[in-house]
């Protein structure tokens, strides 16, 4: 077996090149045949997200990377949309299509460019990889734990005693939209980094030793303020806020110590799921409620198909297949009926926000209304990764943004297993993260991920350039 693993890695089936051009061509088989059998054409569809990601897995012994995670889950997301079950889904045109098949095949070769131009000798890898962290000290690690997680203790504490309740133990529907706090909330929702802080401390401990400054209450104090910062997603009962926890730390935990299977991978979606059956009935949403939000179509808009096969689904399965579907649609509207751009507007969330405030408009609001005409509903108002690349600048936006994001992947990952600093870390699970969940939103053109973006990269800055190099031996 470890001869025709060694032999399959040298050959040709595992080229990039060859292997952007194998996932173009079969999608395209899938789209040809879909419709004479949709059956069969979302089994190809299927079949190919599931070999995408192992093909990946193979080559680099990561379940995580960001080169298979992608590709896989976007391919998977729309085969499912293309079952068609929900009533207000409807049948693609070619360029709907089009769009699909090329968004992944793009963003793969964002990786070949990559390799092919800044691989050996980049000046931003070299500095990073360079530098001795002040992160390497264990000690300093234990206190960044306690700080951040102190902060996020505190500002969730003032958020509950602002707003006068938590929304976990609200029966108002709305409870968990209502939850928020201009800035405060912005940073409730990076409890995330304390556990990850803490599964960097706990590997460097057990890497190098106690420290001179090592007690016994320090385990138990990281313990204390990880859980707590873990509770915080269901307290404010944050689906996604939690799947960011579960998948970065599980995400940092594989990084660190390369298990190189798919053990963390596997507990990571069991774990996934787990949290979604614990936080979802919180929202108090009855079955009922949810059946008539997904079938209702808005004024105006077309109603697809003209049969509800949803409800054939179990009543536990509807709302992930919505979940993992609608984004997709709205996205297909989109992508049919779009009319106008909006030449890089939709990704300057951050800095319009910032005059929002400063000058008290609704900067956003033109393109905001224009994008609900999209929508199937009201309610079901998600959008892929990959929609305000199209809104800005079309089909042309897609193919230039998903290379460069390509080749952000392809950088971040160069780097990820040998980069000794847990920040570093963290915004490499993040972009991982953002990518494992593109059916979900257009991660990059929103305010949250902007606004933590800054924030790692201005520490990775600070620590790149106010540190000293490596004493070489």
């Amino acid at each position: 077996m470890r001869k025709l693993g060694i032999a399959l890695n040298n050959s040709i089936l595992m080229n990039d090149k060859i292997n952007i051009l194998f996932i173009f061509i079969i999608q395209l088989i899938a789209f040809s045949i879909y419709s004479l059998n949709i059956y069969v054409s979302v089994a190809i569809l299927l079949a190919l997200a599931v070999f995408e990601f192992l093909f990946y897995f193979h080559k680099t012994g990561f379940a995580f990377n960001l080169a298979g995670v992608f590709p896989s889950v976007w391919i998977f997301t729309y085969a499912l949309n293309r079952l068609l079950l929900n009533s207000l889904y409807h049948n693609w045109d070619f360029k709907t299509w089009l769009v699909f098949i090329l968004t992944p095949c793009f963003y793969l070769l964002g990786f070949v460019v990559y390799d092919w131009k800044f691989f050996n000798g980049h000046k931003i890898k070299n500095n990073l990889l360079a530098r001795e962290y002040y992160f390497n000290n264990v000690y300093a690690i234990f206190k960044w734990v306690v700080i951040s997680g102190f902060i996020i203790c505190l500002l969730f504490l003032l958020e509950v005693a602002v707003l006068g309740f938590i929304p976990y133990f609200s029966t108002d529907m709305n409870a968990y939209v209502d939850f928020y706090v201009p800035v405060v909330h912005n940073f409730v929702v990076l409890s995330y980094f304390v556990p990850c802080l803490a599964i960097f401390y706990l590997y460097k401990l057990r890497k190098v030793g106690p420290y001179p400054e090592y007690r016994s209450w320090h385990k138990i104090l990281i313990y204390v303020l990880s859980a707590f910062c873990i509770v915080v997603p269901i307290l404010i009962v944050s689906r996604q806020n939690m799947f960011l926890l579960i998948f970065s730390c599980c995400f940092v935990y594989d990084s660190l110590y390369q298990k190189k299977n798919l053990k963390v991978f596997i507990a990571m979606g069991l774990l996934l799921v787990v949290s979604y059956f614990i936080i979802s009935p919180a929202r108090n949403q009855s079955v009922d409620y949810l059946g008539t939000i997904y079938t209702q179509p808005s004024t105006g808009n077309d109603t697809g198909s003209a049969v509800n096969r949803l409800d054939s689904l179990p009543s536990f399965a509807r709302t992930p297949y919505t979940y993992l579907t609608i984004s997709d649609e709205n996205f297909s509207r989109q992508v049919r009926d779009e009319s106008q751009f909006t030449f890089g507007l939709r990704q300057l969330e951050l800095p319009l926000k910032v005059l929002e405030k400063i000058t008290g408009e609704n900067l956003n609001v033109a393109t905001d209304e224009y994008k609900e005409t999209f929508q199937v509903n009201q309610y079901l108002t998600t959008f892929n990764l990959v929609s305000d690349f199209y809104m800005d600048f079309g089909i042309i936006g897609i193919i230039i943004e998903m290379m460069l994001l390509g080749m952000l992947g392809a950088f971040a990952q160069d780097i990820g297993d040998n980069a000794d600093n847990p920040i570093f870390k963290i915004g490499y699970s993040m972009i991982s993260y953002v990518l494992f969940f593109c059916y979900f939103a257009p991660w990059l053109s929103v305010f949250t991920t902007q606004f933590t973006v800054l924030l790692i990269v201005t520490i990775l800055v600070a620590f790149v350039y106010f540190t000293k190099p490596k004493q070489k031996v």
